[in-house]
């Protein structure tokens, strides 16, 4: 019974810990899901107008591969801000101004970017696909593990089974 107890404490310290040095303990919490949406949206939107400007139509499996990653993104991240007290308008507020900036950088890079050659725009879409990629690794991943155990794993591997049907459906 008492090792049962000190294993239970110790994986509640570590949780703690993991936790605060994420930010999620602080008053700022939920923010570095704030600077990774913004760090991994901006590649994001210039490859999607980059596409859009080169291939003529909307890269619909993109589009929604990106918008399914950020929804739980930002979900995660308001979760985490309203725990820290913020209120649901200062949340608006901060997404609001995130995907504005992601959008305005995305036209205007697509604009910069249109004499690129393929070579330059497959650099640019492997940062974007490298920034979220980390961004689920670092954040995340780890923060759904420590909510929901069991669900973690299905629900990366549903999300990369959605992202290549529809690769391969449009």
């Amino acid at each position: 019974m008492a090792r049962v107890a000190a294993r239970r404490a110790r994986r509640e310290r570590a949780s703690r810990n993991i936790t605060s040095r994420r930010g999620g303990d602080a008053p700022g919490a939920g923010g570095a899901f704030a600077v990774g949406a913004l760090l991994d949206g901006i590649p994001e939107a210039v490859a999607i107008g980059l596409s859009v400007k080169f291939g003529g139509t909307i890269p619909w499996a993109v589009v929604v591969a990106i918008a399914l990653s950020n929804i739980s993104e930002g979900r995660a991240g308001s979760v985490a801000m309203r725990r820290a007290g913020r209120s649901p308008r200062s949340i608006l507020a901060l997404w609001g101004a995130v995907a504005t900036i992601a959008v305005v950088t995305g036209v205007v890079g697509a604009g910069a970017l249109a004499g690129v050659s393929i070579a330059m725009l497959a650099i640019i879409v492997s940062v974007a696909a490298g920034a979220l990629l980390a961004m689920v690794c670092n954040a995340m991943i780890p923060q759904a593990f420590e909510e929901d155990h069991w669900a973690t794993g299905l629900s990366a591997a549903t999300g990369f089974l959605v992202a290549f049907v529809l690769n391969h459906v449009s």
